[in-house]
């Protein structure tokens, strides 16, 4: 390569004919230098990325995300939960770029010479400026003729994103992202090329760099109006949760949205903001230029009328939202001349409350829609089986044990004995939908952490949208809290505060119902294990006990927010192919209880005492139909295996009761009827 062939350019050593270039060694030395030779083309076009430059990212924690060119693939990328070995090992499947997510602790310095102004050389004076040493700074050589030179920040310092006085130079951190090293240029086709000093540790931001990139909290000059900061960041980022982003990708309203965003938090909500404007597909690879839009703020106008909080308060209630504020802010006033928004807390009258809607159901008494429930009990009480048979019930459209589901999609999260949950589906559907797969009814069984806010946060968001493209979600979950909950402690009522926010979260999110199946405690009388901030947060809470020597199942609804609960139900678990499903053994243990366990006999009784000791054989057929879901020819099938033609064969148990078919009037034509013939204490 011959000198003829380089670019001149004060930051980098001329570069060697392989795929790795000179790294400077004083870069304050080479801002006085200007006739440094350089090559900005260090490798020829590539059509494959270099993956093995990016296995790096991955060894030193950095969160990867997957690209196509330079934009994010995924549109709520800026959140997403991480797994960045899994995101490099779906970039070298589908061929793409990868890119690395900020976090509050990374500063990056992106330099691209193509916009500096003629004759000006951005760095070098920043460098010269400065007093900076880059020349132990991991660096990354662009296939734009750019660099990217990683440091560190402390998490609590915003900064800007640029500097006028520096063309051509941003300064990126949470909230933004960078091309990592070994990807493509998508114009150029040239690779990302990691500097020799890439894998060193990344070096504090000096103190003079960090003082001139701290974004002021000051009010502007001339900002004459109140409520200047009086929303955190937090509390935007609740705010704007609440609206659509592609409503605002008019510019106009979107500008107006972010001045009055900037006033409201002081320009302290600036990650939150660009954040939620990522969120746009169109628009999710503009953070640079939207951080640039943000920084340039002081206090705007719009019609001679300044942008403020108030516009955002505004905005919220034309789309039926609410500001939120935080605790310690005192509350506003209306906005002026603007209706006050929906009270708070209203009250109620008489007639008011009359009006109110009955409670929602999945399943009748059973399980509310959206809402949060646990299931508890004992190890291998069949709680586990119990939160299956209910959602691929609801997945499946198919009623549960006589009573209609809210049909939808259901995610399952099996973050214990996962191993063996195939064999359970398959057993489930081969009971009650002939082995047809049920495809609303989906598994995760990657780890979970809801005890932190964080991943909370960032698994709704996902979750969210990988629903998207498959319709509502309705059911989902959690089996168990102990597998979900890592490092928390189920006696802490913080810790278990913080589990049941995340659980709304993810309730808010998908407006599914949330299960989370739970150990019962020591003493099985006190119910659930650990702190009561559980209990007291849950609608409905359901309890499994299963008898000694693994005989029925007792399942027992022991809170019900909206309703009153009803009585407990029995189950057996039987054995289909390799696992088992429940199946029910008598539909209430207040009703009579016989030595025979077979639940279409136990159900022939319960008809008798309703409707005579001869009824139609097809109302038990109906009743089995309603209970099971299967289908009449199954359902006859099993019908006559239980129950005996003639009397003389006639099931007995000890309590009393014969149940046995004939022919209505002895007439060999005539419609076939059940009979039961009750004892006394059956009849009492």
């Amino acid at each position: 390569m011959t000198n003829q062939q380089a670019k001149k350019c004060p930051h980098q050593g001329e570069l060697d004919a392989g795929n790795t270039f000179n790294h400077p060694q004083d870069l304050q030395q080479h801002a006085n230098n200007k006739h440094v030779e350089v090559n900005h083309s260090p490798v020829g076009q590539s059509t494959t990325p270099a993956f093995e430059l990016m296995q790096p990212y991955v060894d030193s924690g950095d969160e990867l995300i997957l690209l196509k060119g330079k934009k994010p693939v995924a549109t709520n990328w800026t959140h997403i939960a991480i797994d960045s070995a899994s995101v490099l090992h779906q970039a070298k499947q589908k061929g793409l770029n990868v890119g690395v997510r900020l976090s509050a602790s990374d500063l990056i310095i992106d330099v691209d010479p193509r916009n500096y102004p003629a004759g000006r050389d951005s760095l070098a004076e920043l460098v010269k400026d400065l007093r900076l040493d880059l020349s132990k700074t991991p660096c990354v050589h662009t296939g734009g003729g750019g660099f990217h030179y990683y440091l560190t920040k402390p998490e609590g310092l915003s900064i800007v994103g640029s500097l006028e006085m520096y063309p051509g130079i941003d300064f990126k951190t949470l909230g933004g992202q960078v091309v990592a090293a070994g990807s493509i240029h998508p114009d150029t086709g040239k690779l990302y090329q990691p500097a020799p000093t890439f894998g060193l540790r990344r070096p504090k931001a000096p103190e003079a760099l960090r003082k001139l990139l701290e974004r002021s909290t000051k009010r502007p000059e001339g900002a004459k109006h109140e409520r200047w900061g009086e929303l955190s960041p937090s509390g935007l980022e609740k705010t704007l949760e609440q609206l659509d982003v592609e409503g605002f990708n008019e510019n106009g309203k979107w500008f107006d949205l972010m001045c009055a965003c900037h006033h409201a938090t002081a320009g302290e909500g600036r990650e939150e903001f660009l954040a939620w404007s990522a969120g746009d597909a169109e628009y999710s690879d503009c953070y640079e230029i939207n951080a640039r839009r943000w920084d340039s703020l002081h206090d705007t106008s719009r019609g001679g009328k300044p942008v403020t909080i108030a516009y955002l308060f505004e905005v919220m209630k034309q789309h039926n939202g609410v500001v939120v504020e935080d605790d310690d802010f005192d509350d506003f006033d209306p906005v002026d001349g603007a209706e006050p928004g929906a009270l708070r807390w209203p009250i109620l009258s008489r007639a008011e409350m009359k009006a109110l809607p009955p409670p929602k159901w999945l399943i009748p008494g059973l399980l509310p829609e959206a809402g949060l429930v646990a299931i508890y009990g004992a190890p291998s009480s069949g709680k586990s089986f119990l939160a299956l048979d209910i959602a691929m019930a609801i997945a499946s459209d198919t009623h549960w044990h006589g009573r209609k589901v809210v049909a939808g999609n259901v995610l399952y999260i099996a973050a214990e004995g996962s191993a063996g949950f195939n064999p359970r589906v398959d057993a489930w559907e081969a009971e009650y939908v002939d082995s047809l797969p049920v495809e609303p009814f989906r598994l995760m069984k990657s780890a979970l952490n809801l005890s932190t806010e964080k991943e909370a946060k960032a698994f709704a968001d996902e979750i969210v949208l990988q629903f998207e493209t498959l319709g509502p979600l309705k059911l989902v979950v959690i089996d168990t809290l102990n597998q979900t909950a890592a490092g928390a402690d189920e006696n802490s009522a913080k810790d278990m505060g913080l589990y049941i926010a995340s659980m709304k979260r993810l309730l808010d999110k998908t407006g599914a119902t949330v299960i989370v199946v739970h150990h019962s405690g020591k003493d099985s009388a006190k119910g659930m294990r650990g702190s009561t901030a559980l209990l007291g947060a849950m609608d409905t809470t359901i309890e499994v006990v299963r008898n000694a020597n693994n005989g029925p199942i007792t399942v027992a609804v022991k809170k019900q927010k909206d309703a009153e609960a009803e009585g407990p139900s029995r189950f057996s678990l039987d054995k289909v192919g390799t696992s088992a499903v429940l199946r029910p053994s008598v539909m209430a243990v207040d009703m009579p209880v016989f030595d025979e366990p077979n639940p279409i006999v136990a159900l022939a009784c319960q008809l008798a005492l309703e409707h005579g000791e001869r009824f139609p054989l097809t109302a038990l057929v109906d009743a089995v139909m309603a209970m099971t879901g299967r289908k009449p020819s199954t359902v006859r099938a099993d019908i006559d295996k239980a129950i005996p033609q003639n009397k003389e064969k006639a099931l007995e148990t000890i309590d009393g009761p014969s149940v046995w078919r004939e022919r209505k009037g002895n007439n060999p034509k005539g419609a076939m009827e059940i009979c039961v013939e009750l004892k006394n204490s059956l009849s009492d």
